[in-house]
């Protein structure tokens, strides 16, 4: 009858939205991430590019790699450093039109970030450098909109932390510290099916 034939179609399109949001896909953002330091405030452009494999409509797991940017200020002389980082996450995406190809979703990301962040200061002619690496988590969140089946557009709230290496004195004495990138961006989303 009429009811059931509309009811198989429901499920249907259910069924086919939720697919195709299943399988490979691929993501690349862009913005602005700062750094809010004793010794360095500033802004810069914010890059990334993962790609990922989602096992459900949900759920996913993803390889990334972030430019977190160039930023410079003074510590003993004037600094500059550049941070990037490799990452691995678990992704999860709530979709608020589950029958539906179009429309909102929200979504999340938790992960390990291994970082290499390279540190330099220059006093007059003279410069020092400092490398530092490690592995540390981050999280990021957003909201976005599903354009088509396999496109979908959303903007992103990001923080990630690193270590930094500063010499403390114009010796050859130095310190760590703990820096965070908190990070805004657009995200373009294309999934294969």
């Amino acid at each position: 009858n009429g009811q059931t034939q509309a009811t198989d179609c429901y499920v249907l399109a259910f069924a086919n939205a939720a697919q195709a949001r299943e399988g490979l896909y691929v993501r690349g953002e862009v913005g602005r991430s700062d750094i809010d330091e004793q010794n360095i405030k500033d802004s810069s452009s914010f890059l990334g590019v993962d790609i990922g494999w989602r096992f459900t409509e949900n759920f996913g797991a993803e390889l990334g790699f972030r430019d977190l940017g160039s930023f410079a200020g003074t510590i003993n002389a004037p600094a500059e450093m550049n941070a990037d980082a490799l990452t691995v996450a678990l992704s999860g995406r709530t979709d608020l039109h589950p029958e539906q190809t179009r429309g909102l979703f929200f979504e999340g990301r938790f992960g390990i970030a291994n970082f290499d962040v390279k540190n330099k200061e220059i006093f007059g002619s003279a410069t020092r450098g400092y490398n530092s690496t490690g592995s540390r988590p981050f999280f990021s969140v957003g909201a976005g909109f599903d354009m088509t089946e396999d496109f979908s557009m959303s903007v992103n709230y990001s923080r990630y932390q690193a270590e930094q290496v500063f010499s403390s004195t114009v010796t050859a004495a130095s310190r760590t510290l703990d820096v965070d990138f908190p990070a805004l961006s657009i995200v373009a989303e294309f999934r294969f099916n």
